[in-house]
């Protein structure tokens, strides 16, 4: 009941966060422009930010030998998605203009926004739960470096799995985000003893860089929260999509991904090569496999003008779906780390 409680807690400071955005949106303060470049400062200031200033200082040789994990675990969610949505969507006789759409939203999560948020929430108020005082700061830095593969992966093969379009007509700018250059640049950093020292330490010649980094890092959570406000704000305008496909999506992404998510775990326990104790990292890569669909979806069905309003409004219903069940896998993976 009490890990319960924590995760009720949760959910509601998530909701209350988009619910101002939405609220924004809707007594037109946040316009349709004002948003898109809300979003355009998230993904190329504050979250390279965020990933900079918290790679850098965990990132060895060492921890590289374990982070492989995530990575493996992003392209295993992506494959495993893909499959669940394509059987969900023969089970509801998905219209053959939604499928593709379907498919991608319950095979990807929100890979950034929502697990930063929560370690923002959880793991800063609560770091005793995951028997690390830095849990906040662990726990960022291994959203991040899921995101690192995630992402491409999103716009490497989800992008043109939508555009029915061969990987030869991707555009390098969509998988050299902002945010994966960042990530990279970190990694590299921090693999340079002396390029780590200009960076951080007392007496560090560039510490006011990092310290610019980490400020600015700080708006990424509420600007994102009210970005998912925001463009949830005028609630579901379908034209072709029906229940069954609503219901079947969520049950792939709410119950069948938190399950791929566990038997991932499981196997790399059994392989050995999950690192024991790391409570941390267990959470992470069990929270990548409960969180809604990831807002890129929005920016390629933009993009491909193809079924806006119906893959919309499946990204409402499912959004909507995730309050009680994020609370529900929330509970469950605070009890399973303990």
């Amino acid at each position: 009941m009490t890990y319960l409680l924590y995760s009720i807690e949760i959910v509601v400071t998530l909701l209350l966060g988009a619910a101002c955005g939405a609220l924004l949106v809707r007594r037109r303060i946040l316009h349709e422009q004002a948003l898109k470049d809300l979003s355009a400062i998230v993904m190329n200031v504050t979250l390279p930010c965020l990933l900079f200033a918290n790679i850098v200082p965990a990132v060895s040789v060492a921890a590289l030998a374990r982070w492989w994990l995530l990575p493996a675990a992003a392209l295993l969610n992506i494959g495993a998605g893909l499959l669940a949505g394509w059987l969900g969507t023969r089970l509801a006789r998905t219209p053959a203009e939604l499928t593709r759409g379907a498919m991608a939203q319950v095979a990807c999560g929100n890979g950034a926004y929502i697990p930063l948020a929560i370690i923002a929430v959880l793991l800063q108020a609560r770091p005793a739960l995951f028997g690390d005082k830095n849990a906040a700061a662990l726990g960022v830095t291994y959203a991040s470096l899921y995101l690192i593969a995630y992402s491409p992966l999103q716009w490497g093969v989800v992008f043109p799995f939508l555009s029915h379009k061969p990987l030869r007509a991707l555009r390098l700018r969509h998988v050299l985000t902002a945010p994966i250059v960042a990530g990279l640049a970190a990694v590299v950093i921090g693999l340079l003893p002396w390029a780590k020292a200009l960076l951080l330490g007392d007496n560090a010649p560039l510490a006011a860089v990092y310290h610019a980094a980490q400020l600015i890092s700080l708006a990424t959570v509420p600007c994102a929260l009210l970005i998912i406000g925001g463009n949830l704000a005028h609630g579901p305008r379908p034209v072709l999509l029906t229940w069954p496909t609503i219901v079947t999506a969520g049950l792939g992404r709410f119950v069948v991904m938190p399950l791929v998510a566990l038997a991932g775990i499981a196997a790399f326990r059994a392989l050995g090569v999950l690192p024991a104790g790391d409570k941390v990292l267990y959470f992470v890569l069990l929270l990548q496999g409960f969180v809604p669909p990831a807002m890129n979806l929005m920016v390629m069905y933009e993009v491909l003008g193809h079924c806006k309003k119906d893959m919309a409004a499946l990204m409402f219903w499912l959004y909507l779906a995730a309050i009680p069940m994020m609370a529900l896998w929330l509970t469950f993976g605070i009890k399973v780390v303990q």
